[in-house]
């Protein structure tokens, strides 16, 4: 039903953008030149209601590169026993375009307390469309993967014989 909701949605703002781009363009004389603006000014409007989606997810795939990635301790690592410590708070990065939670991933050897591995994982937040129109239980994206997870974020625990004890 959601589903539906959205392409009426679309269907409706690709009409809007049409009626809008035609009434701005119509006093314009040369064809080119009024095809052109149209075609521009369309694209504009249109795209307008994902702007802070597509602008996020540009940030999102940056703060992925940086931040999902497993760091180990490899000189200390072999044939650990460890706790998982997952996030105490909710940890937000500053100064994106959307909500994305930044929730960091922390292994300690039970007995040294050391820190043996880390990483993070990176959830996002839709943009302000898919907040408003009320379709996702979990707000997220329409145009990308909300989450980013270290693809070998457990590979560690067989590489180096580590066991989680929690």
């Amino acid at each position: 039903m959601s589903g539906i909701l959205l392409i009426a949605v679309l269907v409706t703002w690709l009409l809007i953008c049409r009626a809008i781009s035609k009434k701005l363009t119509r006093n314009i004389k040369s064809q080119t030149r009024q095809t052109t603006s149209k075609l521009a000014i369309f694209s504009i409007l249109f795209l307008a209601p994902f702007s802070d989606e597509l602008i996020g997810a540009f940030q999102f795939s940056s703060l992925c590169d940086k931040y999902a990635v497993v760091e180990i301790d490899e000189q200390n690592a072999k044939n650990r026993q460890v706790r998982v410590e997952i996030r105490s708070s909710d940890t937000y990065a500053e100064g994106t375009a959307l909500k994305i939670y930044i929730d960091p991933y922390v292994y300690r050897d039970i007995e040294t307390n050391k820190v043996i591995v880390r990483y993070h994982i990176l959830q996002a937040e839709g943009g302000w469309l898919i907040r408003l129109l009320g379709i996702s239980e979990t707000n997220a994206p329409l145009l990308f993967n909300p989450a980013c997870v270290p693809e070998n974020a457990h590979d560690f625990k067989k590489t180096f014989n580590i066991k989680v004890v929690n």
